[in-house]
Formats: C-alpha cells, sequence, structure tokens
C-alpha cells in the first residue's frame, strides 16, 4: 500500500509515533497512515486497551510492548526469490557482470530492510552461481540490514519453513539447503556470506551500514520498503541509498516503487523488465 498524501496521522496515533521516536529513535510518521491506524488498532485488541489513547498509556508503562509494536509496525512478507524475473534479472545480468568487474577485490552488497534474511540468503546463493559459472573465486560480503532486531535474530538462524522456498528452484533447495525438524536449513558457507547489522534508514546520523569497513556498495536492495512511506520520506531513504553506491553501482527497489524525480540525472534505470537502476553520477 503506498502512502496516501491525503491522509492524515490523527493525534492518538501521532502521540504513538512521537513516544516512539523520542523514546526509541524509531521513525513511522512518515508511514500511511491507513497503514498505522490498522497496525495499532491490532495492537490495541492484543493488549485490551480500548482505544489508541489508551494504548499510549499502556505503552509508557509497559516497554516492553515497543518490540510488539515494532513487530507489526515493520511486518514484511518475504521469501526466497520473492519477485522472480527480478531475481532471474539480477541472477543472469547484474551479477555475472559485477563478478567479472570485481577482478580480486571485494564485492560488497546491502540487503536494506531483510526482514527475516530470505532476500539477503538468495541473493549469496546467486552470487555463488555467478562466480562458479565464470570459475572464480570472488570474496563477497552481503550485509543485511533491517530497524527490527528480532526479526534479524531470526534471519541469523536461517531457517525456513518449507512455504518460503515456494520460488526457489529444486536444484538450489538440494545444493544450499538442509531439512532439519520440518524446516529447511541454509547451508554454512552461504551464511557466511551475509553479516546481518540492525540500522534505520531514516536515523539522520547513520550514512550507510558499516561505513568504516565498507567503501561503498556495488548493489543495494530496498525491495517493499518505499511503499509504505509518504513522499518526503521515500526521498530521504533513497538520498541515502544513493550516498552508499559506488561508482556504476545499481540500485533495486520493489516492482511498484521508483526513484523520486530528484535522482533521475543520478540513477538511470537499466531494463524496463524490473526496477533497477544504475548509479551515473
Amino acid at each position: 500500500m503506498k502512502a496516501d498524501p491525503e491522509q492524515r496521522i490523527d493525534h492518538d496515533t501521532a502521540a504513538i509515533l512521537d513516544l516512539l521516536y523520542t523514546t526509541r529513535g524509531y521513525d513511522f510518521r512518515g508511514c500511511s497512515p491507513a497503514m498505522l491506524d490498522r497496525r495499532i488498532t491490532r495492537r490495541c485488541a492484543a493488549t485490551g486497551t480500548a482505544d489508541k489513547r489508551s494504548y499510549r498509556a499502556y505503552l509508557s508503562t509497559h516497554p516492553e510492548e515497543v518490540h510488539e509494536l515494532l513487530d507489526v509496525l515493520t511486518i514484511q512478507v518475504s521469501c526466497f526469490f520473492r519477485e522472480p524475473l527480478l531475481f532471474d534479472y539480477i541472477g543472469k545480468v547484474l551479477l555475472p557482470e559485477l563478478v567479472r568487474a570485481a577482478a580480486g577485490r571485494t564485492l560488497h552488497v546491502w540487503s536494506a530492510g531483510c526482514a527475516f534474511g530470505e532476500e539477503a540468503y538468495s541473493i549469496a546463493i546467486l552470487l555463488r552461481e555467478a562466480a562458479l559459472a565464470q570459475k572464480l573465486d570472488i570474496p563477497a560480503q552481503i550485509i543485511a540490514t533491517d530497524l527490527n532486531e528480532r526479526s534479524l535474530d531470526k534471519a541469523k538462524q536461517a531457517r525456513y519453513p518449507s512455504e518460503q522456498l515456494s520460488q526457489v528452484r529444486l536444484g538450489f533447495v538440494k545444493k544450499y539447503f538442509r531439512e532439519q525438524d520440518g524446516q529447511f536449513v541454509v547451508h554454512d558457507d552461504i551464511r557466511s556470506m551475509v553479516r546481518f547489522e540492525p540500522f534505520d534508514l531514516l536515523d539522520l546520523h547513520q550514512t550507510m551500514p558499516l561505513p568504516t569497513e565498507v567503501p561503498r556498495y556495488d548493489l543495494v536492495l530496498c525491495c517493499n520498503v518505499l511503499i509504505f512511506f509518504n513522499a518526503a520520506y521515500q526521498e530521504l531513504m533513497v538520498d541515502k541509498l544513493y550516498g552508499a553506491l559506488g561508482p556504476r553501482g545499481y540500485l533495486v527497489l520493489g516492482e511498484t516503487e521508483a526513484v523520486p524525480a530528484r535522482f533521475e540525472g543520478l540513477l538511470q534505470k537499466k531494463t524496463d523488465l524490473c526496477r533497477v537502476y544504475q548509479k551515473i553520477r
């Protein structure tokens, strides 16, 4: 759902968001009012509070509830290779190109808003395949970030129910996963390519993940995050993503997202098939 510029956040919702921002630094004030209303109302029901005003008071006296609220505010529906056409393009066009160009240096990838890690591990698998196809041993580091640290904890476990693998080719399932206790676990050699870190795209004090370790990123993915925010917040986030890209680096967005007009001379759309942009300035 895209944020509707005609909608306004009501007073009680604003008070809850202000509490999150002042006590934890999390800024959801640019989110879709309709989405916020639905998800906060869900927590009202779960906590037995009568309305959002009562829930605001409940939050003040139950600090552990902040984690539950963050869980519903950052819900992301995800699976491996979620957008098949996009991942096919990444695997067959972008990554082979990046692997060839890496030539002896580490390839850096950032998966922003990674939820439970499926996107990051999908990229790791495709990177491994691209390197094998070219008989190259290219060191690669994928930094996967999310605001929700409980999601990151689950991502690090790399254990998934079978439905999360519905888009994965059988050959990849056999090659890169093992079945254990009714779930599928990502092999250690793929897990070792991914590092999970907490990161807030709207934190003005953070420019990019691990700035002292990573010069710039060759590929940045931020899929289905922008759609939940208004235009002003989208521009703030894309500005940060753009700044993290190295020369000629690639930015990948979700299928219903696009870069703000201000970046049209800085990022060039690579294909009409999906939302892939290349840094040109």
